[in-house]
């Protein structure tokens, strides 16, 4: 009776197992369509997309998937409002170098920083000699710190954005501003994406939908 139970148990796990891998590529290669860029993201970089912070840290999709070269590979990316996507040659999906490029872009390169000891509420990165203090530290540690955001590759400086000023930040791969405005003070993320590709957003009324996507319509501010 217990290899009966045994033998019953190992059949439902197998068919359990095996049931998920016939289910699960179907869920990732699903288009989800965004009316406000008319725009879709699927496959590994829709999982990313949902799994790591969705609209809030990506923003919409402003390109669909293409391949590109980036630093000298031949990749799969995807250009959002905030980030770009990147699909390397393992699978893995990663976020693109957009701070450091944006730098370079308005001609002021990243430089090495003082490499100052860590001042009170701060982090030092003796890699780029900068650091991040307060707000900035906080909201680095808390939101996937390196692996997300990379080193800092600036001190906080004043820029202005929009016609606003605002303290920022310069990261490998993001652009950190204090917005005072926002719940008495908050840190977001630069639309670095919208910068660096230079791609306008289309507004809703003047695009035509895509005849590919089920569309899966987002509401709610890009920033």
């Amino acid at each position: 009776m217990d290899r009966i139970t045994r033998a019953g148990a190992q059949f439902v796990l197998l068919v359990t197992v095996f049931a998920g891998l016939w289910i699960t590529p179907a869920h990732a290669d699903e288009a989800r369509c965004f009316d406000e860029t008319g725009q879709c993201i699927s496959g590994p970089i829709r999982n990313y997309w949902e799994r790591n912070g969705g609209l809030s840290v990506f923003g919409y999709p402003i390109t669909e998937q293409t391949t590109a070269t980036v630093e000298g590979r031949t990749l799969q990316v995807q250009w959002f409002e905030r980030d770009r996507l990147e699909i390397q040659a393992d699978g893995a999906v990663t976020a693109g170098r957009l701070g450091a490029e944006r730098l370079e872009q308005l001609g002021t390169p990243w430089q090495p920083g003082p490499n100052a000891p860590a001042g009170d509420g701060c982090i030092a990165f003796a890699e780029t000699g900068h650091q991040i203090c307060g707000g900035f530290a906080s909201y680095w540690r808390a939101n996937g710190g390196l692996a997300r955001f990379g080193y800092p590759i600036t001190g906080e400086m004043m820029v202005e954005l929009e016609g606003s000023n605002y303290t920022v930040q310069y990261f490998e791969r993001r652009r950190f501003e204090w917005h005072t405005e926002v719940a008495g003070g908050s840190t977001l993320l630069g639309l670095l994406g919208r910068e660096v590709s230079g791609v306008s957003v289309i507004p809703p009324d003047d695009f035509d939908v895509p005849i590919c996507c089920t569309w899966a319509v987002e509401r709610g501010a890009a920033h």
